[in-house]
């Protein structure tokens, strides 16, 4: 990466890298993310393991930086990849706080973690989002009961370890 900033410079600010010195080994975390495949975009395999999941936790800050996390479900398909450098969920109603689309129109910076703890995987994802109605959206007729559609542009995919992922089935799964 010539003129580029490498991964690691563009996801290790100067905090990461003290914990990373402190705690950990910076050397190995920088090989792990130089080694990823791709780091912006999102490949056929992990598009199937995201559009397969029951649901994804979102990540969003208002301007000051206080954080909501919040629990998106739906069933499988309830994120869905436009391309590979683009995620779409829906916005159902629900209790109206509103606190995700909230935070998006004020500070679109958004983190997704889709984690299967059947599978014992995950992924981070980090992007930018946008709000749009779901009248005439080309995903509406499958989200009918949607009242919008959160449009996501991937800035990061981190693939993440696998090893602390508790495994937990559906009780009615077979395995």
């Amino acid at each position: 990466m010539n003129s580029e900033k490498s991964r690691s410079d563009a996801v290790f600010h100067s905090g990461v890298l003290e914990a990373q010195a402190r705690y950990g080994n910076q050397e190995r975390a920088r090989r792990i993310i130089e080694a990823m495949p791709s780091f912006s975009e999102l490949d056929d395999e992990q598009i199937t393991f995201i559009e397969a999941l029951p649901f994804f936790f979102l990540a969003t800050s208002d301007k000051q930086g206080n954080l909501q996390c919040n629990f998106k479900g739906g069933g499988p398909g309830i994120l869905i990849s436009q391309d590979k450098t683009t995620l779409c969920y829906p916005e159902f109603p629900g209790n109206d706080m509103m606190l995700s689309v909230g935070n998006i129109l004020v500070n679109p910076h958004v983190g997704l973690l889709a984690i299967s703890f059947e599978n014992r995987r995950r992924l981070k994802i980090n992007g930018s989002a946008t709000i749009q109605g779901a009248m005439d959206h080309p995903l509406q007729q499958r989200w009918p009961d949607a009242r919008l559609i959160v449009v996501i542009h991937l800035d990061q995919v981190i693939r993440n370890c696998s090893r602390r992922i508790p495994r937990m089935m559906e009780p009615n799964s077979s395995n």
